[in-house]
């Protein structure tokens, strides 16, 4: 089985692509497929579409957040990939994640602190949510690879 993970400006900015994709690796992920890139507005909006559609104002802080930033997607394989990469990343809100989580371990941001200053949380990195969102996801990112069945 296959996942998309997406990491974060954040991640890269703060020089944490090794130490995240370490664990990954660490943890019997095989990477499928990796870019780095600038994100685009069109790209970002359709990869958020659902929480686009929640607010205006999420929108405009998506677009803060990522557009012309550099972002990692990749796709990353082994059994029950999207289960054991959510175990792996921990919940959004960093301080909530977990030790032993990405985000529990190397985050530095709030969902608190993201509200008071109205922009949405650094969180370093996405990890898709199921299979069908696993591969909505991959076709934004990765339009030409077909995922395994």
């Amino acid at each position: 089985m296959e996942t998309l993970i997406l990491l974060k400006p954040d991640a890269i900015y703060r020089r944490l692509v090794s130490p995240i994709m370490n664990r990954f690796l660490g943890g019997g992920f095989s990477i499928v497929y990796i870019d780095c890139r600038k994100a685009s507005a069109e790209v970002i909006l359709a990869h958020y579409e659902s929480f686009v559609q929640e607010a205006d104002y999420v929108k405009n802080a998506l677009l803060d957040q990522y557009e012309g930033q550099y972002v990692m997607p990749i796709i990353l394989r082994r059994n029950d990939a999207v289960i054991h990469a959510r175990k792996m990343i921990g919940f959004a809100d960093p301080p909530r994640a977990g030790v032993g989580t990405i985000r529990g371990d190397f985050g530095n941001d709030t969902f608190a602190a993201a509200k008071e200053e109205k922009r949405l949380c650094r969180n370093l990195i996405h990890g898709s949510d199921n299979d069908k969102e696993y591969r909505r996801e991959a076709a934004i990112w990765f339009p030409d690879y077909v995922p395994l069945r």
